[in-house]
Order: C-alpha cells, then structure tokens, then sequence
C-alpha cells in the first residue's frame, strides 16, 4: 500500500524523500560524533597511558635513587662497619634488618652483602644463604663498570619482582658490595594506579614460556582474564593494543622494565574504553534525543511544506481535469505569489480563453454547422479554398409562396423553423452539414469539410429521411393548420470548391461550382417529374445499394449537353 501511495502521491514522495535525506544527515552525523567521540576516548586512554608510564619510571627511578642514597651513608656507620668487622653473620643480619627498619620512605624488604669473591656474606632474606653465590652476578658487574660504583635493575625473587640497588660497602675504602632492594607488588601498583588512575600490572616473560603475570593494580576478578587477553595479542614493545576483556573494552601499553639473562620483566599500563566513552555516551544519548526530535519536526516540516506544495498542484489537477470535460468556467485561487501562483494565473487565462473560443463555437454552430464552425476556429481564416469530392442537397418547399400570403409572418417563421429543425436533424444524423438556409430552401453538403468516401449514400440517406421526416410532420400540421407541405430535393456529386468566400472583412465557407448549380437545377426539376427526390447519374452510381427509376436525359439550365437523372424506385 506504501509503495502504490509513493507513486501515485507527490506529497509522500516528497515527504518520503525529504524525511529520508534528513535521516540519512542526522544518521550519518550521529555515527560520525561517535567515531569522532571513540577517538577522543582512545587519544585520552592512549595519553593517559602514556602518562601513567611516565609516572612508573619515575618513581621506580626515584624510589632507586633513595636507596642508593640511603645505602651509603647507612652503612659507612662506624657501628655497622664494626659489626661487619667482627664477621659474626647472626649479628650482621641483625644490623641489617635494623639498618631496613629505618629506611622509612622506601619499603625495601631485602638486603644483602656480598664480597668480591661473589658470595652471599649476610641477608635479611631466608631465601639467600651465607657461602651462597651471588644470585646476581650481572647486577655487581653494572657497578663494577660504573664510575660511581652503582647499579640498578629488576629481578624476580620468589616469583615477586623487585628492584634493587647495588653500592659499595665503604670501611673506607670498598670491602663488599650492598644490595638493597623493594618489591614491585600490588600494593606498588595500586599506588601508581591512584596517581595516574589507571590500571597498571607488572609481568616476566621468557623464551619459552607465556608471559607471568607478578602484580597488578587490577581487581582479582578481571586481572586474569584481562592479562590473558592483553599477552595474546603482544606483537612487540611499545605498541597500542586494543582488546576486550568480559564484553569490556580495554587498550593497553607496555614497555620493558628490565632484561636480566634469564628473564624479562615488562609493565603493561591498562585503560578501560568503556569507562572512558560513559561522558561520551551520554553525549551521544543527548544527540541521539536531539536527532530524534529534529527528525520528527523535520518529518512534520517537510510533510507541511509537501502539502502546501501538492493541495494547490491537486487543485490545479481538479481545475485542469474539470476544463478538459468541459467545465470552462472553472477557477482555480491566485492567493500565492510564488511559481504555484503563477501556474494557476496561467490556468485561468487558459479557461477563459477556452470559455470564450467555446462560446464562439456554440454561437457557430448556431449559424453555420459545427463541422464548419471546428474548420474556422481551428485554421487559419483566409479567403480561398479546395477541391473536394463532395455531394450537394437542395431542398425547398413547394407553392410556398402561395403558403406565405395566408399566414401572418409570426406564423409563417414558426413554420419555417418548425420543419427546418426537422430536416437538419435528419440531415447531421448522416454526416452531413447544412451550409445556408434560403428562404424556404436548405442547401445541405455531404464530404466536406470533413471528407467523407460515402458522401453519395449520405446524401440519398438523408434525402429519404427527409421525406419520412416530413410526412410526420404534415401530419401535425393537419391537425394544426389543415395544411400539408411538399418538398423538392436534388442530389448531385462530383468536384466542388470548398473554402472561405466573400470578403477581407466577412466571409462565408460554403461551396461553389458546377456540381453546386447541378443540385440546385435536379431540385427544381422535381416538379416537373413529379418525385420528391432527382439525384445527378454520378450520384445513383455512387449510391449503388440503393434502387433507382432512371427518369431519362434532360437539359438542365447553364448546361449545354443533357444530363440523365434518376429518382429513388420507391418514389414512383
């Protein structure tokens, strides 16, 4: 039903068209702010990221550098220097573990002295045991080739990372080497969480294995899953990866915290996209109600707008519709001054000229056919004209004048119009055309203007027509006045001039030419042959279904040779 009212109604087209192209605005607009809106969510992330980066190294290189700071001075104190000189390794670790607890900006949890041989000599952490060997070996090596006798780097103690220090132990001069360390645990991570607020998460990865997760700054619900997700789609260091975590989305950033011999340990910096799109969404939400309310005003709008375009193109249609069925007086409302106005001004100067060529016709068709009146309105109207092949009927009344001196002339033209409204119907029943009433006498054409092969059959048609007609006629008469009417008819065919005669200044279309005068003689020739009706031999032939009485050759006025004549056998 939609798809009939598109084609059949402009208005829905219209309607339908503009709304549509409005959607499809609005629509693409939206989804633009939300592409526009979910890269200024990603930028975000990605600085904040970034940031967040930024804030984990610093603080592991700030938290660094106060142990090493803190490691110097601490253990050149002359009571630790003489515990360490002692060689008693309970009370060293004593004086260690008491040197840790006074470290207070820093949460280191190991400490621990080697000698140059490379050998564990004390350490707070029961892991490590006196004669053990260096557990890391390639951290004394960095001091040992720093000019300041220094080092830093992340390890993995009991599957915990931490970041430890190494620095000489100076009684004055270097005696051991010093490692102090804090671990990068949960607690860590939360703390650079809270700064940065974003999630971050410490891991190791080697060769052979998958990468393991050691802290997290991530709920124990999500952090499992979210790292599997994450390490699944690490191509390299450095790089943005976007991936989705429990219908959540995630993008993530990680870069390497260190690169022992036997492991790697790497923080990878997360951001939830979802949290960050929610001002955005709601955003969205309020363009999506704004949208929504523009397209419906937008909708009403162009239907409104498509309505005062269509109600005035229907009732040009209606107005159009009624001047083609004839109804000329028809007008349609000149109210508006745009195009719509200005075809409805044409429309109405088209009715009235209609009305009045109309007019025209119907006064026309009063005095001359309307065949004829149709050939004058609708060329050119000149004097001249053509040949035709055509018939041409007299008739007149017989003894009219006698007729005329007993009747008062009121009474007489009554008569007159009484039969002649007879005769010519009669007549344009058989496509013929009465071209000029004289008197008494109708001078009718049968094949012109409009042409016509059978103008011969209409002719005789009509001629016999005519006689019944006016026996009907007299019959009336008889009751009326106790008076009969005679008629006299001539037929003739062949070539006659058809077209306009007269003047520059008044013109009649009628026709002219030896046929014409041929008829006209046939017609007075009927009383002397006494036979209402005399057709020219060209005619008989041409009405050949038709039976005819051949009444001879006669010498007819104007015509030098004879001519032979006949009359309808039902005449005689």
């Amino acid at each position: 039903m939609l798809r009939t009212r598109f084609k059949k109604s402009l208005r829905w087209r219209i309607a339908i068209l503009f709304s549509g192209l409005i959607l499809v605005l609005l629509t693409t607009a939206l989804l633009v702010v939300n592409q526009q809106n979910i890269k200024n969510a990603e930028s975000n992330i990605e600085s904040d990221l970034a940031v967040t980066a930024g804030v984990f190294q610093r603080l592991i290189s700030n938290r660094t550098q106060s142990l090493q700071d803190i490691a110097k001075p601490a253990t050149s104190d002359h009571a630790f220097r003489q515990v360490f000189g002692e060689g008693h390794t309970p009370t060293m670790v004593s004086a260690m573990n008491n040197l840790v607890s006074r470290i207070s900006n820093v949460s280191t949890g190991t400490m621990l002295l080697i000698d140059f041989d490379g050998q564990v000599i004390a350490s707070t952490n029961e892991k490590f045991n006196t004669g053990e060997p260096n557990p890391w070996p390639w951290m004394v090596e960095r001091a040992e080739n720093n000019d300041l006798l220094e080092s830093s780097g992340t390890v993995l103690i009991d599957n915990r990372p931490y970041q430890l220090t190494v620095s000489p132990l100076l009684i004055p001069d270097p005696e051991a080497w010093v490692i102090l360390g804090f671990a990068i645990d949960d607690e860590f991570a939360k703390e650079i969480s809270q700064i940065a607020l974003t999630d971050v998460s410490v891991y190791s990865s080697t060769d052979n294995q998958r990468p393991m997760l050691h802290a997290s700054s991530l709920d124990e619900q999500i952090r499992a899953s979210l790292f599997s997700d994450f390490t699944t789609k690490i191509r390299s260091l450095g790089r943005l990866i976007k991936h989705e975590t429990r219908g959540e989305n995630f993008l993530s950033l990680n870069f390497s915290l260190d690169k022992t011999p036997l492991t790697q340990i790497d923080v990878a910096i997360h951001g939830s996209l979802d949290k960050e799109l929610v001002p955005y969404q709601q955003l969205s939400l309020a363009l999506v109600v704004i949208f929504t309310l523009g397209l419906v005003f937008s909708a009403i709008g162009t239907f409104t707008i498509s309505q005062s375009i269509t109600e005035p193109i229907q009732q040009l249609n209606q107005s159009v519709s009624a001047i083609g069925d004839g109804d000329y007086g028809v007008r349609v409302g000149e109210s508006r001054e745009d195009e719509i106005g200005s075809l409805a001004k044409a429309v109405n100067i088209m009715a009235v000229g209609l009305e009045e060529k109309e007019r025209v016709r119907n006064l026309l068709g009063k005095v001359v056919s309307n065949q004829v009146a149709d050939e004058l309105l609708n060329n050119d109207i000149e004097l001249g004209g053509e040949e035709r092949e055509a018939s041409i009927m007299f008739s007149d009344i017989r003894n009219f004048t006698g007729l005329s001196e007993t009747m008062p002339p009121a009474d007489l033209l009554n008569l007159l119009n009484r039969y002649f409204n007879r005769i010519t119907s009669v007549i344009e029943e058989n496509n013929g055309i009465v071209d000029k009433y004289i008197g008494d006498a109708v001078m009718a054409v049968f094949g012109a203007p409009i042409r016509s092969e059978d103008h011969a059959s209409h002719a005789v048609k009509s001629a016999l027509g005519m006689v019944v007609a006016l026996k009907e006629f007299n019959q009336e008469l008889k009751e009326e006045l106790g008076i009969e009417l005679e008629i006299g008819i001539g037929i003739s065919s062949g070539k006659a001039v058809a077209g306009n005669m007269g003047s520059e200044s008044r013109m009649n279309y009628t026709l002219i030419g030896d046929t014409v005068n041929t008829a006209s003689r046939l017609e007075g020739l009927t009383k002397e042959y006494d036979t209402p009706i005399i057709v020219s031999a060209h005619t008989a032939t041409a009405a050949s279904e038709y039976d005819w009485a051949d009444l001879g050759l006669t010498s007819v006025k104007g015509k030098v040779k004879k001519i032979q004549i006949f009359t309808p056998s039902e005449m005689i």
